[in-house]
This record gives C-alpha cells, sequence and structure tokens, in this order.
C-alpha cells in the first residue's frame, strides 16, 4: 500500500483511511513526506470530528505501533490545547465528540500490551479526567476503581494497564486543589484495593524470585504493576489523607512498607548472593519504599511521627547510612540521570547504595525539619491537630534527635561523608572546568549528591543545637588539627569549618587560623596538594561574612594572590577558579583597597591568563563577574592595571562569537565599572567605547536586542564621567539615542538621563538645527507613558533644555524651543489634554468625564509651561495662549486648571516654579493683564501658600535659595555641571516674596495706583485671603 499522500495546495477529503496514510507519512524517514503530512495534519485539526478519528487510529491494532504512537500523542497534544476551550472557537472540541473520546478512553490503556502506548494513553486520559471530573465526567473514578477490582486477580496485561492508568489519574487529581477534595472522598476505598494489588503482585515475583522457577513474563508483569501500586499508594497517601495517621488502612500499609523494607534489604546486602537482575528489581522496590517514606515525612510531619515505628524506620534508615559511609570513599557516585526537563526532580543514577544512603539522608533531614520549622508551617485546623503536631514534634525530638544520636550523626558526617573522594578526582581530572562549575553551581545538588546532602543536614543540625554540638565539634578541629592527619581527613575538617562557620564565628579564632594554618597549607606541595588548596578557597568564600582584622586580611589577598599564580604546579585549573570565585565573594561582603592593593597587579593578571584558558561560556562569565566587582571596589586605584584589563577584552569579545552574547554583555558591564572607577581619565579609552555604544545601540544592528541594555548603562556611565567639551565622536551618538526614547521599556529612563548629560555637558550642541528638534521630539514621546518615573525624568530633561535655551539665547532661544514643540505636536497635545482635564474636572456624577491624563503627567506638564512663562512671559503668551487667537478663551481653562491643581504639586520645588512663571505674567500689559486681574484671588492664595512653604514670612530666608548644593570628592563631571546648573535655575536664586512683591508692585502700578487697585481689583478678592497675604510682611509668631 502507498501511503504518498497530496501536496499541500490540493484539496484532500477528511476520513480515516486517509488519516492513516498522513500519519503513516508523518513517521517517514523521508523529510519531504513528513513535511507534507504534517501540513496536511494541520489544516485537519479544525475539522469536526478530527480528535475522535485520531482516537479510533489509535485503537486499531492492526496498525503499525509508529503510526498509533503518532496518533495518540497528536491526540494528547489535542487535548492539552482544545478541550477546554469553547466549542464554538475555532479548533474546539464538539460535547458529543467529547462524549465519544470519553467512552473509549479506558480501552486505550487497559487493554493495550505496549507499554509505551498503554502510558501514552495513561497520561492522556488522565488529563482528561483531571478537567471533567467530577462534573462532566462524574464516573470516571468510581469506573476505574470498579475495573480494577474486576481485573485484580485475573489478567496481568488488564491489571498493568488498570494500575498505570490510576497512578497517572491520583497524580493529575493531586495537582489541581479542587479536584484533589474529589479524590480524598474515594481516597480508602481506593487505597484497601491498592494495597492487594501490591500485596498480591509483590508477593508472585518474591515468591517467584526465591524458588527461581517462574515465567519470566509473569515476573515482569508482576515487578512493573507491584511498582506502579506502591508509586500510586505514595501519591493517594500524600494527597488523598489530610491526616494519614488518623487512618487504619494507612497506618497498616505503613507497617507492611517497614517489614517490607527490612526484609528486601537482606536480600541486597553485599555479602549475599543474590543474582544481579534479582538485586536490580528488589533495588527498584525499596527505593520506591524510600520515596513514599520521605514523601509523607514532608507533607505529613506530624502524621510520620505518629505512624507506628517511624523513629525505628529512621534508625535503620541511618544504620544504612552508616554502613555506607565506610564506604563513601570507594563508591563511584551519583549522578542526575536523563529524566524530563519537566520533572521536579532529577533522576538519579549511580551505585544503588548510594542511592539508598542518599534516601536516608533525605529522610533525615526531612525530620529534623518537623523540629526546626515553625508550628506555623503545619497546618492548624482544630485543637486536635495542634496536639497532634505537639505530640509528633516532642516524639522527634526526644526519641530520634537525642544528644547521643545527633553526636553521632555528626561524626560520621564529618569523618566519613565529607571526606574528598577518588571518584570525585577522576571527575576532576576527566574535565577539570565541566567539574569545577557543576561543585560551585550546584545549588539544588543536595537532592541527588551524598555529600550536598550530608553538610544541609549537618548545617541544620548545628544551627538547631549549637550548645550541644559546637563545643565537641571545636574539640574535634582542634584534635585533628594539632595531631598528624592524612591530607583528606584535613579536607574534611575544612568542610566542616565552612559548613559551621556561620554557627561557630564568635566561639573560634578565624583570624588566628588564617595566619597561621591556612597561609601554610594555600602553599603546600605534597602530592595531592591541589585539592586541599580547593578547599582553602572555599573556606575562606566560606567564612567571607566574617570582619576579619587588617593583618588577617591582606592574609586572605596573599592567599587569594598565589592561588591563582599559573606558574605553581599545584595550582591547576580548578583550584584558581575556585579562587576566583572566593575572591569575589570576599569582596562582594568585605572589601579593603589598602589591604589589598599591594596584591592587585598580579592578582588580576591572573585573573585575564584564566579568562584565556576556560573554555565554558559560564565559566568565562563567573571570571569577568569576578574582574566587574573587583574594579567597581579598586575605584581610581584600577588606573594602575586598566591597561592590561581594556587590552585583553577585545579578544574575549571577539572569543564570544556571533551568537553568544552574554559574554558580551559581561564585557560591556566591565568596561561600564571601570569607568566609573577611573572617573576622568577613563576618557583615554573613548576610542574603543564609543563604537562598542554606536553598536549595541543601532537598532539594525544584531547585537542590538541582546545588547541593548549594558550598552545603555555603558553610555551613562561614560557620560556620567565625561566633561565639556565632549569629543566628537561622543557627540556624534547623540542623535543614536533618539529613537530610542521612543521605545515602550524601562531603557527610556537611561536613555533620558544620557540625553540630560548631553544638555548639561554640551548644550550648545544640543540646541543646534542638527540636534534640537529630534530631541525634542523624543522627549515628547517619552512623555507618552502611564510610567510615573519616566514622565518625571522626560519632563525635567525637557526643563532643562528650555533653561538652556535661555541661557544661551534669551528670548530668541526660547521662542525656538517653544516654536518647535509646537511643530511636533507636543504643545497641541498637551493643551488638549490640559483642556480635557479641566473638562472633566467640572463634570460630577455617573456620567462624569474621565481626565484623558493622571495627575502626575499633568503637573509634569505645567512645570514644563511655568519654565516657558519663568524665562520669557510674552514667549508663553504669544506662543501657547494665542495659538487659538483667542487668549481669554484659553486661560479660563488653563488658568483655571493651573490654580486647581496647584495644591496637588507634591513637589514644594515644582510648586515655587508654577509661582515664578505665573507671577511673571502679572508683567504683560492688556489683554493679558486683564486676564491675570481677573484670577486676582487665585493669585494671592498661590503667593500667600508659596511664601508660606518657602519661607514662613517676609523676614525669613528663602529655604529654596542657595549657591549650589554642597559638593563632595565623589562627585563625577557630570553632577558637577548638574549642580551648577541648578544654582543658576530662577527657583534657587530668587527669594519668592521679593521676586512676588515687585511684580505686584508693578502691577498695582500699571492699575492707576494702591488706591484705585484696591477700589477696583481687591474688592474683588476674599478679606482673609488678602489678610493672609498682608501677613507674611510681619514676622511669624511662634
Amino acid at each position: 500500500m502507498s501511503f504518498a499522500i497530496e501536496v499541500p495546495g490540493e484539496a484532500v477529503p477528511f476520513n480515516i483511511p486517509d488519516l492513516c496514510k498522513a500519519l503513516q507519512a508523518g513517521t517517514s524517514s523521508d523529510h519531504n513526506q513528513r513535511q507534507s503530512a504534517t501540513q496536511q495534519l494541520d489544516e485537519w485539526k479544525t475539522h469536526p470530528g478530527f480528535y475522535s478519528a485520531l482516537q479510533s487510529v489509535y485503537l486499531e491494532y492492526s496498525l503499525p505501533s509508529s503510526v498509533r504512537l503518532l496518533a495518540i500523542i497528536m491526540l494528547k497534544n489535542g487535548i492539552d490545547r482544545d478541550w477546554r476551550g469553547a466549542a464554538n472557537a475555532r479548533g474546539g472540541i464538539q460535547p458529543d465528540e467529547k462524549a465519544r473520546i470519553r467512552a473509549r478512553l479506558f480501552e486505550g490503556t487497559i487493554r493495550e500490551e505496549d507499554r509505551t502506548l498503554a502510558r501514552q494513553s495513561a497520561v492522556l486520559t488522565a488529563k482528561v479526567v483531571r478537567i471533567d471530573y467530577p462534573q462532566e465526567w462524574p464516573t470516571a473514578l468510581p469506573e476505574i476503581v470498579s475495573i480494577l477490582r474486576s481485573v485484580k486477580d485475573s489478567s496481568h496485561v488488564q491489571l498493568h494497564g488498570t494500575v498505570l492508568l490510576l497512578l497517572r489519574v491520583i497524580k493529575e487529581l493531586s495537582t489541581a486543589r479542587l479536584r484533589r477534595s474529589a479524590l480524598q472522598q474515594m481516597a480508602e476505598e481506593i487505597l484497601y484495593l491498592l494495597i492487594e494489588v501490591y500485596r498480591a503482585t509483590t508477593d508472585i515475583w518474591v515468591d517467584c524470585l526465591v524458588r527461581e522457577n517462574y515465567s519470566a513474563v509473569a515476573v515482569d508483569y508482576a515487578v512493573e504493576n507491584s511498582l506502579h501500586a506502591l508509586k500510586a499508594i505514595r501519591h493517594l497517601v500524600v494527597n488523598g489523607f489530610d491526616n494519614p495517621a488518623h487512618s487504619p488502612l494507612v497506618q497498616q500499609f505503613w507497617g507492611l512498607s517497614h517489614s517490607n523494607f527490612e526484609s528486601f534489604i537482606s536480600y541486597i546486602h553485599p555479602e549475599t548472593d543474590t543474582p544481579p537482575p534479582h538485586q536490580e528489581v528488589i533495588g527498584r522496590h525499596i527505593l520506591q519504599l524510600a520515596k513514599l517514606h520521605i514523601a509523607v515525612c514532608d507533607a505529613h510531619p506530624a502524621s510520620f511521627a505518629l505512624l507506628p515505628n517511624s523513629v525505628v524506620l529512621v534508625h535503620v534508615y541511618w544504620d544504612l547510612v552508616s554502613s555506607f559511609a565506610n564506604m563513601y570513599t570507594s563508591s563511584a557516585g551519583l549522578r542526575p540521570g536523563g529524566g524530563s526537563a519537566r520533572m521536579a526532580k532529577p533522576k538519579v543514577e549511580g551505585p544503588f547504595f548510594e542511592q539508598l544512603a542518599l534516601k536516608g539522608l533525605l529522610l533525615l533531614k526531612s525530620c529534623h525539619q518537623i523540629i526546626s520549622r515553625p508550628m506555623v508551617a503545619f497546618k492548624n485546623r482544630d485543637e486536635q491537630t495542634r496536639r497532634e503536631q505537639a505530640q509528633g514534634k516532642q516524639i522527634i525530638e526526644t526519641q530520634l534527635f537525642t544528644s547521643e544520636f545527633m553526636l553521632v550523626v555528626v561524626d560520621v558526617i564529618v569523618s566519613k561523608l565529607f571526606v574528598f573522594r577518588q571518584s570525585d578526582l577522576a571527575a576532576w581530572d576527566e574535565d577539570p572546568e565541566e567539574w569545577e562549575a557543576e561543585e560551585s553551581e550546584s545549588g539544588s545538588a543536595w537532592e541527588w549528591q551524598v555529600r550536598p546532602c550530608a553538610e544541609k543536614l549537618f548545617l541544620g543540625l548545628l544551627i538547631k543545637n549549637k550548645s550541644m554540638l559546637v563545643q565537641p565539634l571545636l574539640a574535634y578541629f582542634d584534635r585533628t588539627m594539632n595531631g598528624s592527619m592524612d591530607l583528606l581527613t584535613k579536607e574534611a575538617v575544612y568542610t566542616a569549618m565552612g559548613n559551621a562557620a556561620v554557627a561557630i564565628e564568635g566561639m573560634f579564632d578565624f583570624d588566628s587560623f588564617v595566619a597561621s594554618t591556612l597561609v601554610q597549607d594555600a602553599q603546600s606541595q605534597f602530592e595531592l596538594a591541589r585539592v586541599l588548596r580547593r578547599r582553602v578557597a572555599m573556606l575562606l568564600s566560606a567564612w567571607a561574612f566574617h570582619e576579619l582584622k587588617p593583618d588577617a586580611t591582606r592574609a586572605v589577598y596573599s592567599i587569594s594572590a598565589h592561588l591563582l599564580n599559573a606558574s605553581d604546579p599545584a595550582n591547576d585549573l580548578v583550584v584558581r577558579l575556585t579562587a576566583a570565585r572566593q575572591i569575589k565573594a570576599t569582596a562582594n561582603i568585605a572589601f579593603s583597597a589598602e589591604a589589598f592593593d599591594p596584591f592587585s597587579t598580579g592578582i588580576f593578571s591572573s585573573l585575564m591568563q584564566l579568562l584565556q584558558e576556560v573554555e565554558n561560556e559560564e565559566t568565562k562569565l563567573a571570571v569577568l563577574d569576578t574582574i566587574r566587582v573587583l574594579i567597581e571596589r579598586m575605584e581610581t586605584t584600577a588606573a594602575r592595571f586598566s591597561d592590561s584589563v581594556v587590552a585583553a577584552l577585545p579578544a574575549v569579545w571577539e572569543s564570544a562569537g556571533p551568537e553568544t552574547y552574554m559574554i558580551k554583555q559581561s564585557v560591556l558591564a566591565i568596561i561600564s565599572s571601570l569607568v566609573m572607577a577611573l572617573q576622568a581619565a577613563s576618557q583615554r579609552y573613548h576610542e574603543l567605547i564609543l563604537p562598542l555604544i554606536a553598536d549595541a545601540v543601532n537598532p539594525s544592528s544584531s547585537v542590538h536586542e541582546h545588547l541593548l541594555d549594558e550598552g545603555l548603562d555603558l553610555w551613562c556611565s561614560v557620560m556620567t564621567m565625561s566633561s565639556s567639551p565632549l569629543s566628537e565622536n561622543l557627540v556624534g551618538l547623540l542623535l543614536r539615542v533618539v529613537p530610542l526614547l521612543e521605545y515602550d521599556s524601562p531603557v527610556v529612563e537611561t536613555c533620558l538621563r544620557i540625553t540630560n548629560a548631553y544638555i548639561v555637558l554640551e548644550p550648545s550642541t544640543a540646541l543646534s538645527e542638527q540636534f534640537r528638534k529630534p530631541v525634542l521630539n523624543g522627549l515628547a514621546c517619552a512623555m507618552e507613558t502611564t510610567r510615573t518615573e519616566q514622565v518625571q525624568e522626560a519632563a525635567a530633561v525637557m526643563r532643562h533644555l528650555v533653561q538652556e535655551a535661555q541661557v544661551l539665547g534669551g528670548s530668541e532661544g526660547v521662542s525656538l524651543i517653544v516654536q518647535d514643540l509646537r511643530e511636533t505636536g507636543f504643545l497641541e497635545r498637551m493643551l488638549k489634554r490640559i483642556h480635557g482635564a479641566w473638562e472633566a474636572h467640572q463634570s460630577t456624577g455617573p456620567k462624569a468625564k474621565q481626565s484623558p491624563i493622571g495627575p502626575t503627567t499633568e503637573i509634569q506638564y505645567y512645570s514644563i509651561l511655568g519654565w516657558v512663562a519663568l524665562a520669557d512671559p510674552r514667549v508663553f503668551v504669544q506662543s501657547i495662549l494665542c495659538s487659538t487667537n483667542d487668549a481669554a478663551s484659553v486661560w479660563s481653562w488653563l488658568g483655571a486648571e493651573w490654580f486647581g491643581i496647584f495644591e496637588m504639586m507634591g513637589s514644594s520645588e515644582h510648586l515655587k516654579l508654577s509661582c515664578l512663571g505665573l507671577t511673571r505674567l502679572c508683567e504683560l500689559a492688556e489683554p493679558m493683564q486683564g486676564l491675570v486681574l481677573g484670577r486676582l484671588q487665585d493669585y494671592f492664595s498661590m503667593w500667600t501658600s508659596t511664601v508660606a512653604d518657602a519661607q514662613g514670612d517676609a523676614t525669613q530666608p528663602d529655604c529654596y535659595v542657595w549657591d549650589g548644593p554642597p559638593t563632595t570628592e565623589y562627585d563625577t563631571p557630570l553632577q558637577t555641571a548638574e549642580n551648577a546648573l541648578a544654582a543658576k535655575e530662577p527657583v534657587h536664586t530668587e527669594r519668592t516674596f521679593d521676586f512676588v512683591l515687585l511684580r505686584l508692585q508693578s502691577l498695582v502700578a500699571q492699575c492707576g495706583g494702591e488706591q484705585q487697585f484696591e477700589a477696583e481689583w481687591a474688592v474683588n478678592v476674599d478679606v482673609d485671603v488678602l489678610a493672609g497675604f498682608r501677613e507674611l510682611s510681619q514676622p511669624r509668631k511662634e
């Protein structure tokens, strides 16, 4: 039969035979057939009945397994995507089709002999049950239970499919809180049946293995069925019971699991002669029992403690751990297996007894959490539950973690499980760089490695029982350090010392220990000295939080410099990489530039050399990050080695390749740190830096998307440390920032800081014809956002531009800015929105209009208008109020809204700025004079509140008037320029009352004198408002 299908574009009718052909082609080794089949199947997905047809294909046992597998996978993916969707949506599954699919779901698992297909079908069915049970499919779980009851004593195949299906359903229902309650209602019944299945199938395979006369197929099914039943019991006990200890069935099975665990252990003990295939079967079962015990302890700590003989069970596990500890150094080690990437925990591969020892440590760690974590971690539902929690905690505390037991555990961990073993050394030698990265970055390694798990348990015991364990531990340190011990024992002691650092700090003289012992150990030359040297670096990192004395600090830097020295044969790649990570940890917490200075050149030289040696990207990033942190901590003294760092960075950049961006990001971060550290001296590197910035911020560049943030940070650093006049190349970058101001991204705030720096440092350039209008257009775009900080930053930059225009061009300069604002559409948009806000504030009730702008944006608009009015009120009137040739009309709503929002201005400087700008309008002749006089009460209220805020009264100094912000030795060139600009602002040069009084007196004179002013205009002002203003001239009484 030919399975060729039509090429895309030709209509292919949807039917089962053609669907089979498409699926067959989809499994072909020919790429063109697969591609055509995929396109055809995608077209059919929206066809009514497509998914039920896939199910029919899967249930056709005469078809090849590959076709059936593709059908069930497509059905599973379709259910993931479309089962919850509306039936009328594109690709939606109709209710009648869902019913047809549900009716045949169980058959696809229970009768399936191919285990791969059965597994896929069970996953598919469980997903549907999770979604539809109990509302749409109330009989789902009862039907499965009924089927299990009917097949448990019959067909191995059907029992396998049913138990597998029940396992997947229990797991799915356990992950959904609402569905879990439905599971709990049937938990007892399901558990009873699963225990029966487990007992029966376990007895079958145990009996067969003992008699050694059995059917391989029967044993194989019995083993699988018992394991699936045990897994289902584990998930059911953990998720189907609120208090498992209350259930007689759980208590019964708990005892069975305990006895089976001990019984099975006897079959696989190293001294037994059980054949390896049998040991593997029994070992799988033991590990599943261990998972059960750990899961119950984690999920139901109180119940675990109250279940029969739990403390005895934990001691059984500890005996296994203690026994394994004697062979730990010769064990091959564990490694994460190839489990699914979606698994919460990795599968573990390696020697069985090491896996079992790991389970024992994990159980012991979980038990210790019962007494170490707060009681609130338990579910406090009623008084009985609280009593049981307290009782469980007491049992674990008094019967398990006795002082004698804890001392034994700590002794075994320190003396045996902390020892560096041969398998570690073999992995070290096989791939030093990869091994070092795994060891340093394996934050969750305690889940699948014995030593990290032992370290966690050790630290937990030590912190909880400091008074009991610290002194014996210190005595042990003292005995081993003063006696003659081999290198591996010393390395284990140092491991314990590092893990115990938090607990023993203050009781152990680490400063003296550094000088007397670690300095010598870092220079050790005997065989395997590299192992001890690596541990010395890790020990220093573990104690980085400890505040060292000056001599000890210098000793630590001396050790670091020595361990990074590649010329010493004992400092192999692993030692130097560990030392590089250690010195970063130390510098991040506490750093003494003075103590570091004598070693800085050598350390940086070693780090740059190390950077050239490593190949792994993550390792390079770690070394680069160390360099960055040290540069930041060194500050200006970094100049001594900056040339060598800068010289090495281009090679690192090139080595990253075109598609490797993280290295380039790190290089840009280092250059940025170097610029900030060197300050003005960094300008000599602009020839290297500026092309990198230009490439990173160029939207058409291949690196733009990946390096934009770092490129902008570097640009911002360059601007911060640059002085006027700017170089031609740096000025040429200004237009590169304008398109970025239109981005809807947090990077805009960095772009605004860069733009502001150009305006402050190079105002004549920023205001030139080439740059002025594009910059204003970019700033206008930047204000079109809901991000408060961005709006405020953009408005501040625009105000600086207006100020610089006034300084350089006077009235003409301000007029140019306003004209550009009009041409870009910003001015019209701003006034339109203010008018909309005014209209909204005039309306009330359910039909009230909503303001087109928020208060923050509106206040920033007034700060810009205030600056224009303050710089030149005539330009303000001509360009803004007369934009419609009707100043009175515009002022009627603009003035009302401006004065109306005056008290909402959170910034006192904005308050004064608006006050000064509005006051300058008093200088103008008609028609503006009449408009100002029409709002005289608003003016007097504004003057009174602003003067009171700035001065208190007219006799006091204005708190906003100063020569400039106080200078410090840490001021950057940009800060200095910004401070100088701020010192010129009228807000900081004009005393508020004097400024107001001068313009008011002029206005009174223009109105014909004080008598006429009061008779014609002041009479319209509330007497209390006038009295408040007059009181400003008198000293305020305390």
